[in-house]
């Protein structure tokens, strides 16, 4: 596998070494809050550590927690594989609290507790299994409360897969919600977040917007799961422009979901301002937030193409949140190149919906500051 895998047009992430080997693309478009910190170029700093001159047990521990990891969604699809226990056997036992620091080993574990919640939830009959597998090879949240960035970074993604998991699979939420507790632990169990975990604590709130939207009879559960391993919104501290970004991106998700489940609104938008916060004057001011409110418009006009009648709905949400228009963002270069990627985006969604055109295009004037020009006359 080379180190290098584009997730998306805008962003190359860097695979730590940590996950060379692991079936990455399968899980991708769940854990990209794993890899904030490879955007962010932010690794071995924090309460953990990473080890430049690591021991043979760490060394050791990092293999074994990335086979856990695969071996974990290989059960799910193929339990046979595992049925006579020599590759259990072969992988050995957990290290040792001490390697719970490496950074890498982090990394590994917390992709192998994503691979256990969305495994219990594709194959319930197997959680004990699986929760063993992890559990003997890995070690559980009490080996891993000193967290690098990479480590606060992965911990969000795997309870971003905890909520999907409780969405596709409600009546193993109690069993889930128990594997969190033993292998994640709760937000008050971990020191308070870096930028790194409150960007991936942002992707994993549009997670449990997204969650909430597919299985709205698990609401109120999802909610009580985002306060005890999220923590609702920091609103006494100014967000790193990252942060503030990542925010953008999630009230995205919010309205890609409404136009979804419009008859959920009330519910997704308390959830989104408990854990977005409200939007502040200060989001404006960077130029790197700006670009991510920008490309937040292109989503709004998506989901406003795909669900007409909740345009209004949804366009009013995503005013309330994000606080815009701002006037001044589309003089700023950072903010004019993703208004003009959002405008390839208002392509598309014209392209979906002709008839709203006028409607569209009248959006992405307003919130982006950008005109569409009258066509030329040659």
């Amino acid at each position: 596998m080379p180190n290098l895998i584009p997730v998306d047009a805008r962003n190359v992430m860097v695979i730590p070494k940590a996950l060379t080997g692991l079936p990455i693309r399968s899980l991708t478009s769940r854990l990209l809050p794993v890899l904030m910190l490879l955007l962010l170029g932010w690794s071995g700093s924090g309460d953990g550590t990473a080890y430049a001159g690591s021991t043979a047990e760490v060394i050791a521990q990092r293999g074994r927690s990335a086979a856990v990891a695969s071996m974990l969604e290989t059960m799910a699809v193929s339990p046979e594989v595992f049925d006579d226990g020599s590759y259990q056997a072969t992988l050995g036992a957990f290290a040792g609290k001490a390697v719970g620091r490496d950074e890498d080993v982090q990394v590994a574990y917390f992709l192998a507790c994503a691979a256990l919640f969305d495994g219990v939830a594709r194959q319930p009959e197997l959680a004990g299994r699986m929760s063993q597998l992890l559990l003997g090879a890995s070690g559980n949240v009490q080996a891993y409360l000193r967290l690098t960035p990479a480590g606060q970074a992965g911990r969000m993604a795997a309870i971003g897969v905890l909520f999907e998991s409780v969405a596709r699979q409600p009546e193993m939420a109690g069993t889930l919600t128990d594997y969190a507790t033993l292998f994640c632990g709760t937000i008050n169990e971990h020191a308070p977040l870096g930028t790194a975990g409150k960007v991936a604590r942002m992707q994993a709130v549009g997670q449990l917007l997204t969650a909430i939207a597919r299985q709205p009879e698990v609401a109120d559960q999802l909610t009580d799961l985002a306060l005890a391993y999220l923590g609702a919104a920091d609103t006494a501290r100014q967000a790193k422009t990252e942060v503030q970004a990542a925010r953008f991106a999630a009230i995205g998700v919010l309205c890609d979901d409404l136009a979804r489940q419009p008859e959920m609104a009330a519910e997704l938008l308390a959830v989104a301002r408990q854990f977005c916060g409200p939007a502040r004057a200060a989001d404006q001011r960077s130029a790197e937030a700006m670009a991510g409110y920008m490309r937040a418009v292109g989503v709004m006009l998506e989901a406003v193409a795909r669900n007409p009648e909740a345009g209004d709905l949804i366009s009013t949400a995503f005013a309330e949140l994000s606080g815009g228009p701002f006037a001044d963002a589309i003089n700023r270069p950072a903010a004019r190149g993703a208004a003009y990627e959002t405008l390839g985006t208002l392509t598309r969604a014209v392209a979906r919906n002709p008839e709203q055109k006028a409607t569209l295009d009248a959006l992405f004037t307003f919130y982006t500051g950008c005109a569409i020009q009258p066509a030329r006359q040659d």
